[in-house]
């Protein structure tokens, strides 16, 4: 079937503005097409003279154009995910850092296919800062609390900032290089017209390796924060365990007051990741007033993270158990209401695996460690840190298959008033 003059406009269209930086080279770098994106990206960096790809990137990477000249092979994959930094020019900002993958077609084509992955280098520099500062700040504790205590804290910031990176945005370009693939593959002969015969395949081919490379790097990032952030929460749980109910008592006593709304958020924020796994909405139920309580805030976020992490696990019972396809949506409450007697009360429910109801005590003892019953040493220290905070925690159930509800009180005092939060909100 001769393709239509309309469709290969579109076609073009479609590479013209697909969300990745893409250029057609000659042998010796001469630049034969581009998109839009690769027109950003080389324009701050070739001065305005865009004609040849090798004498662009030659100040920036000399090495990564010899290799690229240096590939004998008349077709195949020479570069893929090759990070490269590139400087800006003089009196501009920090240096751009690009990821490049380069595929030969033939002895004369080159395939090339730019991403800016300069926010993720200053991500990783920022953490790799923190990580260093915290280390030199812990290094000079002279006693034996106050370097737990640093640690603490220190493991609660990296944490959060863990948890921050799971809940970004996930990477677009792999989806629009799907859809560009389907339609590329949906109009090949239209294609062949268009590249020559067997470019068509060899393109499709380059656009699926680089959608593949783009989904491994994506699942060994979040599998690298998803691992650092088990780290870092095994760190807090085993510190707060080295602390006696006595020690933590006189702690809270001189601790200061922190928003609990605010302690709920972090809590959510760093569960992002398993929330995300098992489709989790997470509905909350917040009031007007900023409801405030006296203690300290890293071990409050502790207490609502493992509550929040027993919650997500009773959905992979519940699947495990069930397995029908008529299963409700899996659904997390998270509710603030102010108690009788001056109190703040916690509700976090779930309609997950729940539990025998005669077992809500059994769940506290620090010796049971049962992960089926959602329980063991981690309810144990968080009744020991509610507790110690002058509060109660409790957790219900209506029997297997029904939920769990773990309700938590602590003394508040009520302050200005905040935008009323009602709404559902399903972690992406």
């Amino acid at each position: 079937m001769q393709y239509r003059s309309d469709d290969v406009e579109k076609l073009l269209q479609f590479l013209y503005l697909a969300p990745l930086a893409l250029l057609e080279l000659q042998r010796d770098g001469e630049i034969v097409m581009m998109n839009a994106f690769a027109a950003q990206y080389l324009i701050p960096i070739s001065g305005g003279r865009m004609t040849n790809f090798f004498d662009i990137l030659h100040p920036h990477a000399p090495e990564i154009v010899d290799t690229i000249a240096g590939f004998h092979p008349s077709t195949g994959s020479v570069l893929n995910n090759r990070r490269i930094s590139i400087a800006t020019p003089a009196g501009g900002d920090a240096p751009l850092y690009y990821s490049l993958t380069v595929e030969k077609l033939d002895d004369n084509v080159l395939m090339i296919a730019l991403t800016d992955v300069t926010k993720t280098v200053e991500q990783e520099a920022r953490i790799k800062q923190a990580i260093e500062q915290e280390a030199v700040q812990r290094g000079k504790a002279e006693l034996a609390a106050s370097v737990l205590h640093d640690i603490g804290n220190a493991i609660t910031s990296i944490g959060t900032t863990v948890a921050r990176l799971l809940g970004s945005e996930a990477w677009y370009e792999e989806t629009a290089l799907q859809r560009l693939e389907d339609y590329l593959r949906d109009n090949r002969t239209g294609l062949e017209d268009v590249l020559g015969v067997g470019k068509g395949d060899a393109l499709l081919t380059y656009l699926g390796e680089i959608r593949n490379a783009l989904h491994d790097r994506a699942a060994e990032l979040e599998q690298d924060y998803a691992r650092l952030a088990r780290i870092t929460t095994l760190i807090s749980e085993l510190l707060s365990l080295q602390r006696t109910y006595t020690d933590e008592a006189q702690t809270y006593s001189s601790s200061r007051q922190c928003d609990l709304v605010q302690v709920l958020e972090d809590a959510i924020s760093m569960q992002v990741a398993g929330l995300e796994k098992r489709s989790v909405v997470v509905q909350r139920r917040y009031p007007q007033e900023a409801v405030r309580v006296h203690g300290d805030r890293t071990k409050l976020v502790r207490v609502f993270v493992n509550l929040l992490r027993n919650a997500c696990e009773a959905f992979d019972r519940t699947e495990k158990q069930t397995a029908r396809q008529d299963e409700p949506q899996n659904t997390v409450e998270v509710n603030v209401s102010i108690a009788d007697g001056g109190r703040a009360q916690v509700t976090v429910s779930d309609n997950g695996s729940g539990f025998e109801p005669d077992r809500s005590e059994q769940l506290f003892d620090s010796a049971y460690s049962s992960k089926s019953a959602a329980g063991g040493i981690g309810l144990a220290a968080c009744r020991q840190i509610v507790t110690a905070h002058g509060g109660t925690i409790q957790l219900t159930s209506d029997g297997p298959g029904q939920g769990a509800r773990a309700v938590v009180e602590l003394p508040f005092k009520a302050t200005e008033n905040r935008e009323h939060i009602d709404h559902d909100h399903q972690e992406e």
